[in-house]
């Protein structure tokens, strides 16, 4: 994924340039989450989450369609961007309100629900 989102840099710059506040936004929470586990839990947790997943597909969509098309969609920009912002954020919240944090979530609402069902 970084590598795509480097050549994406190299070759595409105008994404970036186009849309800079979402890439900002995306960013520092990816990077929010990733301190607070470092923080919280002494190590960056690798949450496999879901929405990671979808998140990774749809990025990867976007960056093959972008070189392939030689100009970027952006409905896809926005459903990727947008899956990576509610990733990132489910990320941080399961690392704010979990005292310890499993690999294996899945998601938040996997989290809650257990928590309910107690």
């Amino acid at each position: 994924m970084p590598s795509g989102l480097a050549w994406l840099w190299m070759l595409k710059p105008e994404v970036y340039r186009d849309h800079g506040l979402i890439w900002i936004i995306s960013i520092a929470l990816y990077f929010a989450s990733l301190l607070v586990g470092a923080i919280k839990f002494r190590r960056f947790a690798n949450l496999h989450l879901h929405s990671k997943r979808y998140g990774s597909v749809l990025m990867y969509l976007f960056t093959s369609h972008a070189f392939i098309a030689d100009q970027y969609s952006l409905l896809l920009f926005y459903l990727a961007m947008g899956m990576f912002v509610i990733s990132s954020t489910e990320g941080l919240l399961l690392q704010l309100i979990c005292s310890h944090v499993d690999e294996h979530m899945g998601s938040i609402l996997f989290v809650l629900r257990r928590r309910l069902s107690r």
